[in-house]
């Protein structure tokens, strides 16, 4: 699961997606309007990541999310689109079926 997850980060990074100026302070700060479309992108994808991960039977559990937010801080927010992928994922698991 986390070498998926590696892959798809490395990938995503080669493409240059991560390639914008970060200069978060934390999580909570108040996102431009640019960002805060590519959050709701993020966070969409993973809703409908889950959707089809449920389809295929195959749901995951994500048990190193904290460590991920950890880490993103530390990193001063350069792993936000992730972060707001595995919510959007997670949140989606949480809605009643």
């Amino acid at each position: 699961m986390n070498n998926k997850l590696h892959d798809r980060i490395k990938k995503d990074y080669e493409g240059g997606l991560y390639s914008r100026n970060y200069d978060y302070k934390t999580e909570s700060n108040v996102y431009g309007q640019n960002t805060l479309k590519e959050l709701r992108a993020d966070y969409a994808s993973g809703a409908q990541k889950f959707r089809e991960d449920l389809r295929n039977g195959h749901v995951r559990r994500w048990h190193t999310f904290p460590l991920l937010r950890l880490t993103n801080r530390l990193l001063g927010g350069r792993m936000q689109e992730t972060i707001d992928f595995i919510r959007g994922y997670k949140d989606e698991a949480k809605k009643p079926r």
